[in-house]
């Protein structure tokens, strides 16, 4: 009989997203062989099939559960499991065993972030870059995406820090894109470095224009701000924007048939898993500029995120309705112009 392999997956906090997909993916691949303890976030109590072997730890949303979840964790821990922290912030206690975190919250690896989120969020921010920075000696090993995590990370805790690069997602048999496709679809929830609201007011642009693409969105109905900004401009400006809440991974695979293109405003991403969803099913992006979409993807354009004109134009570039360019004056037509004759 083939010895048991001890495993701890530790993810208190991942309950949404892109997270939450990767976890299912590796309890769907766990083997019975393995002694798998499951540290998981209440949020998700019926959002993943857990292996039957499996012993769960379910942690609430709060700091006194969450503490005693780490308690727990140290307790566990003996020098030969394997313990993987899914969550990107380090135990607090000295936990034995091999310690290996798959950091994917490229926000915590930033020196600052008041540009993106409200001053209580940062604070929150700042509170946990605190708390990484201190304990991440905790980790004998970091697994991140992409390259520019690793850049990132190893300026954050020093070029000695060990980092691997081993980015995984679920292969699936994605369907085939029929030749009639409309609108634009952006798969994320309403956190601020997504950038919705630029989005949203891009689309505002384009509607001044009498230029009125379809937009589907997947925010929460939690992302009340958002949601009234989509009515008004709905109801105000006869813009075609839609969302739908709670769909399913597989849902959203394969819904992304339906639409000309992805685009991707978001300001940061550990990975950016639609932009690789897409990129895989051939579904054109249009997406930021910036180093974590050229890590794993080549969008068809491209734009400053933080700019609505940038968005806009990109969208049109796609759309194959340029702006037309201003005219650029000699200086005799420039005189002329202002009433300057000309001999």
């Amino acid at each position: 009989m083939t010895d048991k392999k001890p495993f701890i997956l530790f993810a208190p906090g991942c309950h949404s997203g892109g997270g939450l997909v990767l976890i299912k993916l590796l309890l769907s691949s766990i083997t019975k062989n393995t002694t798998l303890h499951v540290f998981l976030d209440t949020r998700a109590l019926n959002l993943i099939d857990i292996p039957y072997f499996a012993k769960v730890y379910w942690v609430k949303p709060s700091i006194s559960s969450r503490i005693y979840a780490e308690w727990k964790l140290f307790l566990l821990s003996k020098k030969n499991k394997i313990i993987l922290i899914f969550n990107s912030l380090p135990p607090l206690f000295p936990i034995r065993g091999k310690r290996i975190m798959y950091h994917q919250n490229l926000i915590l690896l930033y020196k600052s972030t008041f540009n993106i989120f409200p001053i209580t969020k940062e604070i929150k921010n700042i509170i946990k870059r605190m708390y990484s920075y201190f304990f991440h000696n905790h980790i004998d090993e970091f697994i991140v995406q992409t390259p520019t995590m690793k850049k990132y990370l190893k300026n954050c805790y020093g070029d000695k820090t060990k980092v691997k690069i081993i980015p995984f997602i679920e292969y699936m048999i994605h369907p085939k894109l029929p030749d009639h496709r409309d609108g634009f679809i952006y798969v994320a929830d309403g956190s601020e470095h997504k950038n919705h609201h630029n989005l949203l007011n891009a689309w505002s642009l384009l509607g001044k224009k009498n230029i009125k693409p379809r937009l589907f969105l997947t925010l929460d109905k939690n992302d009340k701000s958002l949601l009234s900004k989509i009515d008004y401009l709905k109801r105000n400006e006869g813009l075609e924007i839609h969302n739908k809440h709670s769909m399913k991974h597989d849902e959203i695979i394969d819904f992304y048939k339906n639409f000309e293109a992805l685009i991707y405003p978001s300001l940061s991403e550990s990975l950016g898993l639609p932009l690789l969803e897409c990129s895989s099913i051939g579904l054109p992006i249009i997406s930021s500029e910036l180093d974590y979409v050229r890590d794993i993807c080549d969008p068809v354009e491209t734009f400053d995120p933080k700019s609505t004109t940038s968005i806009m134009r990109a969208v049109l570039r796609f759309m194959k309705k340029p702006e037309t360019k201003i005219k650029i004056y000699s200086g005799t037509e420039f005189l002329k112009e202002i009433g300057v004759k000309h001999e």
